[in-house]
């Protein structure tokens, strides 16, 4: 007996703590040697099997005997379903599992209505393909594309093993909307509830909506109880905004924003942080941090970031590192970048808000107000190399002489080289001009307005190079470079951007040793550098190492103060960098020839071990300013479990400038850190004690105050692993 019945079989899908329902319309064709499901609008096959097919009284049909829906798929498993044709309801009063490549659902009885594509599922359970998220349901019930579940948990832990996982007491899941809204929430770890939620509205997707994130809390010895909530907006596709409540036992109420926009030719984003009338201080306090990077067509560009913080002890207050809280301006910029085939632009404005106490007037930069610099350049097939580089610059300080500065460098050189070595003889000519303001301010009488004069230089490579039996192949460089700069008083003209520049290998080779253009060095000089690189047989360096000194043929009188350098020789520069499989060292020591001193000194070795160990140690040394260790490790304890920690400890004043110690620990589903900091926030040497924990929760996110970025910036290679 053949019977033809119309059915359409409900699929339930499943996305993060979502539960959804849609419906596939397919053709039933049922018979005694085959059953055959044919879909007329998509001709796909869907087979059932099963061990009876029974008509009733009533016009339904019973299949049972361990009846398997398939596509290819998709699938549904049961022992037995009822179908009443009439009132188009499918009844499955025995357990039933439906699976997919997404997800699989087990439910203990299921009643579907096909005339309005709705379903009651009780006692559901329910797992990921794709990830470890799993969870139940005492009941499902979905219309379209809304369900709605009772007594629902989550969690990405193992079924038999839920240390950590969501309860809530109802949710209605929207796929349409793609959110879910969560009553009675409830975050449970260990058993133990560590977050109450009496209303919560998440995504289900990947797709931004708007919603609560994680909070974050920390200790700290300046700020007390610090307590964060995150809430964030999803205003449209390109733009955001996140807005954090902050609440500081020890100084009141902070309100955190950022926003962030996104185009094809621009992007930005503004952070704006304010605090009113601190506790401690008795000020109102904020910061303001505006980002913005822009392409204004295929050649010319536009970045800038304009920053301000309300008082200068705002960083020491709540910056993260050493490096912020120890700044002592703030800088904000516009710069405008153009390119071609053979020229460049770049205009900037610039502005330093100082924020330590200790920086005189004198000692302060200059705006510029703005910079203009242009580089034209040409090479002439093999002949000449020529251009020239020009800047326009305004500079300003209240209180201060000003002055608009033009500075021109007209070049041209030339390269004879062959396959070993290579000899570049160059000339150049320096014009300066100053167009002084204020000049009331200034100490010197009489100011000069230029200044001219020419560069020449010859620069002399060779490269020799020597192969083993073994494969593995040495180079060595040597290298000669001689300046000639004639000498130019320059004591009557003030200072607005030069500095010495710090000595080191490449001012070796360089025409200058000032940066700016206030001042030009003389220079009768030559500098003599030997370099050796070893490589072993497949081309990975395994060694180098540099030696370098300058030679001077006539004293150095142009100085940023009225002195004159009269040494015959530089220090003379040595480095030394090893690399032998999981080790790098380095080792670079500046050796004063005059006094047979050290001026300068670094030491530094790293491990990086196969199991994610981790193993810092440097010494850095600079006579009469800085002599310092810095050791750090990442220490793992078995398979799970790392101990972190970095020293820091000044050995010229006896005082730790920063010390971490912390812990971390992965288990299945959850990962957990623990960090204690002491650290310097200020010139004056005053110390922070902070504590940070942070318990991240795969599959959801992470609760407390994140310690990866802090641990990122001071220990050299962290990387983070759980």
């Amino acid at each position: 007996m053949n019977k033809t019945i119309s059915v359409k079989i409900p699929l339930f899908l499943l996305s993060n703590l979502a539960l959804s329902y849609c419906t596939m319309a397919q053709t039933l064709v049922a018979n005694t040697s085959e059953i055959t499901c044919l879909n007329s609008s998509t001709k796909e096959t869907t087979f059932i099997d099963a061990q009876y097919f029974i008509p009733q009284d009533d016009e339904s049909l019973k299949i049972g005997g361990g009846v398997c829906v398939s596509t290819p798929e998709q699938s549904i498993t049961t022992q037995e379903l009822v179908y009443d044709g009439q009132t188009q309801l499918v009844t499955i009063d025995s357990k039933l599992k439906y699976q997919d490549k997404a997800q699989i659902i087990q439910a203990q009885s299921a009643k579907i209505n096909l005339a309005d594509n709705s379903a009651k599922l009780s006692l559901v359970n329910y797992q990921l393909q794709s990830s470890d998220a799993n969870g139940t349901a005492d009941q499902l019930t979905t219309k379209e594309t809304v369900s709605h579940l009772s007594n629902l948990s989550y969690s990405t832990c193992p079924i038999d093993n839920q240390q950590w996982y969501i309860k809530a007491h109802s949710a209605s899941l929207d796929q349409e909307s793609e959110t879910g809204t969560f009553r009675k929430m409830t975050l449970r770890f260990k058993d133990v509830p560590i977050l109450y939620l009496p209303y919560a509205k998440m995504p289900l997707s990947n797709k931004r909506q708007s919603g609560l994130l994680i909070p974050e809390f920390s200790n700290s010895t300046i700020n007390g109880l610090d307590l964060a909530l995150p809430y964030y907006l999803n205003i449209a596709e390109n733009m955001d905004a996140t807005l954090t409540p902050r609440f500081l036992s020890k100084r009141g109420l902070m309100l955190g924003t950022q926003f962030r926009y996104l185009s094809k030719s621009f992007n930005g984003k503004i952070n704006v942080e304010y605090l009113p009338n601190d506790s401690i201080d008795n000020i109102d306090r904020g910061l303001v941090d505006y980002r913005h990077n822009q392409n204004l067509s295929k050649k010319w560009s536009l970045n800038t970031r304009l920053r301000h913080v309300s008082d200068n002890q705002y960083f020491e207050n709540f910056g993260l590192n050493v490096n912020t809280t120890a700044q002592a301006f703030v800088y904000s910029y516009l710069n405008v970048n153009g390119y071609g085939e053979n020229w460049k632009f770049k205009g900037r404005l610039n502005n330093y808000q100082i924020i330590s106490d200790r920086i005189s007037l004198a000692r302060q930069p200059y705006q510029t107000l703005p910079r203009l610099s242009y580089s034209y350049f040409k090479e002439n097939n093999s002949l000449f190399r020529y251009g020239i580089n020009s800047q326009w610059a305004n500079f300003y300080k209240e209180k201060s002489i000003t002055a608009a500065r033009l500075d021109l460098r007209p070049y041209i050189e030339k390269s004879f080289q062959n396959i070993f070595s290579r000899l570049t003889p160059r000339l150049a000519y320096r014009h300066t001009t100053w167009d002084y303001a204020n000049t009331e301010f200034s100490n010197r009488t009489n100011l000069t307005s230029s200044r001219s004069l020419p560069i020449a230089s010859l620069d002399y490579t060779i490269n020799f190079e020597k192969s083993f039996d073994d494969g593995s192949f040495s180079t060595i460089e040597p290298r000669l470079y001689y300046l000639y700069v004639p000498y130019k008083n320059q004591q009557d003209i003030p200072i607005f951007d030069s500095r010495n520049l710090t000595f080191g290998n490449s001012l070796l080779f360089l025409p200058n040793a000032f940066s700016g253009a206030d001042r030009q060095s003389d220079a009768n000089q030559l500098s003599v550098g030997l370099s050796q690189r070893h490589f072993d047989d497949s081309g990975k360096e395994k060694w180098n190492a540099t030696l370098g000194q300058i030679v001077y043929f006539a004293d150095r009188k142009v100085q940023t103060r009225n002195t004159v350098k009269t040494q015959k020789t530089s220090p003379i520069i040595t480095e030394f960098n090893y690399f032998y499989r999981n080790w790098r060292a380095t080792m670079s020591v500046h050796w004063d020839t005059q006094i047979n001193k050290a001026e300068r000194g670094l030491f530094k070795i790293q491990h990086k071990g196969n199991n994610n160990s981790l193993f810092n140690f440097a010494y850095r040394f600079r006579r009469g300013r800085i002599e310092q260790l810095d050791s750090s490790v990442v220490l793992p304890l078995g398979k799970n479990k790392r101990f972190i920690s970095r020293w820091n400890y000044s050995l010229e004043a006896n005082k730790t400038i920063e010390a971490i110690a912390g812990f971390e620990f992965k288990n299945c589903c959850w990962a957990a850190r623990l960090v204690g900091r002491r650290h310097i926030i200020n010139e004056d040497g005053d110390l922070n004690n902070g504590i940070y924990f942070e318990l991240q929760l795969d599959g959801l996110g992470a609760i407390g105050r994140n310690p990866r970025r802090l641990l990122q910036q001071s220990i050299l290679g962290y990387s983070e692993e759980f």
